[in-house]
């Protein structure tokens, strides 16, 4: 998801450093009120929280 990459690393970045320091403290729960995180899956919007968490993961 090129777009959503850019959106991540050029205006979220500094809120997802804070956010990887959480992960290393805490166990948080990313909560949005979308649960599809199925890219292929365009009968619902894609969820922001599990969008999020992969690219936390990388």
């Amino acid at each position: 998801m090129p777009g959503y990459n850019w959106v991540f690393k050029n205006y979220s970045e500094y809120l997802l450093t804070q956010l990887r320091q959480i992960v290393k403290e805490q166990n948080p729960n990313l909560l949005n009120d979308e649960i599809n995180g199925n890219i292929d899956n365009l009968s619902k919007p894609l969820s922001y929280a599990y969008l999020s968490k992969k690219y936390l993961e990388k």
